[in-house]
């Protein structure tokens, strides 16, 4: 895991990431390591940074390998807009995949996620008693209603998918290798054969219509994998005067098609007398605990619980004495009552909540980059701090990586040293 942090406004960006890298063992963390590059800085005269969190590979490719050699593809001008460099990427990516990987491997890749997928949705309707052929209906009925209809371009994709994934197109090289390895069963080497592996057991022939249209659905606009890498593009185009942030989540490439969704696109909006970019990415709970509930008491959710019952109170009671609610549907309904009242806490403290971060929203549009750099790597380490505390594995490691971008000067690292004298 990562804590990154972005803070910009009219006088630049400042960009902070710890340097913890996490192994797994299934879904167990057991260990970090120092020393991982998360930022990515782009020479002059770009003003950019790329920051990376989520899978660290991209079919077996370190996205950092992929970021590096593409920056090094960039004219000697600066992109007009952040969103350009994006394209940009997208585009070496589209060009550099096929390159790197075999296309039997890729497909392979994704047949083999694609089962995952289809094993998930298995075991959860194993898991509620739906896995029989009324149950599979259900479930994919509701699936294909809240499809889209697919346009030109999923239909020509899907149709090339299946010419090279479908169950005995001759296309399908992953059938071929089966056979020629003298396999006794193909069911792992086709679309087809995956659904009726994972349902055709449990289902009758309508479920299994319904199952195929929801893979072609779904396989036409998504690719099969819960996780993603996460790359940020942050900083200046060269027509742009205050920064910009772009985040996508790529999930990987498959005949020809890059699949990566926008996730946050947002450019510094006006706070206070200023104008401020904030954003957190990664493991951020701690920070955004501080920054929600920075200078209130340590006892605000009990002063804000009391404040809303006692509020709710005078309005129920101003009600009864005026006639306008009935004395007795109130007794009968205790349980409405209560479920008001929570809404009412849960608002109150939102709205408090939201205050506190406005003013931290207005607060660091009046501040210099120095200060900032200092505000930024601080709450990273609090991140770091929290885990300590907890006993936990520190996912977000104590070292912090810090550096700047201005429109004038572009990307630089600042010195470590530097940052811890601040």
């Amino acid at each position: 895991m990562t804590a990154e942090i972005i803070i910009g406004n009219g006088f630049g960006l400042v960009v902070a990431a710890d340097e913890a890298t996490t192994t797994s063992r299934g879904d167990r963390e057991i260990r970090t390591y120092d020393g991982a590059e998360k930022i990515s800085g782009l020479p002059a005269p770009h003003a950019l940074a790329v920051l990376h969190c989520g899978n660290v590979n991209l079919h077996g490719v370190p996205y950092s390998t992929f970021v590096d050699t593409w920056i090094k593809t960039l004219p000697d001008k600066a992109l007009n807009t952040v969103a350009d460099y994006v394209q940009s990427f997208d585009a070496f990516l589209n060009d550099q995949i096929p390159k790197y990987t075999q296309e039997t491997t890729l497909l392979r890749e994704h047949l083999d996620q694609f089962a995952n997928i289809c094993e998930e949705i298995q075991e959860q309707l194993s898991n509620s008693k739906k896995l029989n052929p009324r149950g599979i209906r259900e479930y994919f009925m509701e699936l294909t209603k809240s499809q889209d209809a697919l346009s030109d371009r999923e239909n020509s994709f899907i149709e090339g998918l299946m010419k090279k994934l479908g169950k005995d197109e001759r296309l399908n090289t992953l059938e071929e290798e089966c056979r020629s390895v003298g396999c006794p069963h193909l069911d792992h080497s086709s679309i087809e054969g995956i659904l009726d592996l994972y349902f055709r057991e449990n289902s009758d022939e309508e479920g299994i219509v319904l199952i195929q249209k929801w893979a072609r659905g779904y396989l036409a606009s998504s690719y099969p994998a819960n996780d993603s890498g996460d790359l940020t593009f942050v900083g200046y185009g060269e027509k742009e005067v205050l920064p910009v942030l772009d985040s996508h989540s790529y999930y990987g490439f498959v005949n020809g098609k890059l699949f990566s969704n926008c996730d946050i696109y947002k450019r510094a909006s006006n706070h206070g007398n200023g104008y401020c970019l904030f954003e957190m990415f990664g493991q951020y709970s701690e920070i955004k605990r501080f920054i929600n509930e920075s200078g209130l008491s340590v006892n605000f959710i009990q002063s804000e619980i009391r404040s809303s019952v006692s509020k709710f109170a005078r309005v129920h009671d101003s009600d009864v004495e005026s006639n306008d609610v009935d004395e007795v549907t109130q007794t009968l309904n205790p349980g409405a009552r209560i479920f008001e009242l929570g809404n009412q806490i849960e608002s109150d403290i939102s709205e408090r909540v939201s205050e506190q971060f406005s003013l931290a929203l207005a607060s660091f549009a009046g501040k210099n980059l120095t200060t900032i750099v200092s505000i930024a790597a601080r709450l990273v380490r609090l991140q770091n701090l929290s885990l300590e505390l907890r006993n936990k594995l520190p996912t977000v490691g104590p070292k912090v990586a810090v550096a700047t971008i201005t429109k004038a000067k572009g990307f630089a690292f600042i010195k470590p040293e530097s940052i811890d004298s601040l």
